[in-house]
């Protein structure tokens, strides 16, 4: 799938949040070339993952892939601040899925330095000018 066609098949989605999401994610896995959750995978990588949410009983992240990250989808125009609340509430259950993505970003973009106290400033800081150093190339 091209970037084009993805955002063609997904600009007006009339559907709900519930009855896409798993359409988008594997739409999203063919655009960046990475396998989605299959059956076969349903330990380590699965659409649905039930977690126990700290402070809020029985949940299910939408997408999680064991020792990667949890995903959580929100209906368009929704705040995406509650996709990442209800997601960090799945973190304990899902080991920590944020910090592990994070420290993977980090090492991706050659941040050998990276800490998770590192600071939301220090991290703009560097992606702006990682930005900047894509553009002039």
């Amino acid at each position: 799938m091209t970037p084009k066609e993805f955002i063609d098949k997904w600009r007006d989605n009339p559907l709900k949040e519930r009855a896409s999401y798993q359409l988008h994610f594997i739409d999203l896995c063919a655009l960046v070339g990475v396998p989605h959750p299959s059956p076969s995978s349903h330990e380590t990588y699965c659409f649905e993952r039930g977690a126990t949410r700290t402070g809020a009983g029985q949940g299910w992240a939408d997408v999680w892939k064991k020792g990667f990250f949890g995903f959580e989808y929100k209906a368009a125009r929704r705040n995406l601040g509650e996709a990442l609340k209800q997601l960090m509430t799945y973190a304990l259950a899902l080991d920590n899925p944020h910090k592990m993505l994070d420290a993977a970003v980090a090492k991706a973009y050659g941040w050998n330095d990276y800490t998770s106290e590192m600071s939301d400033e220090e991290i703009l800081r560097r992606l702006l000018a990682l930005n900047l150093a894509r553009s002039l190339l």
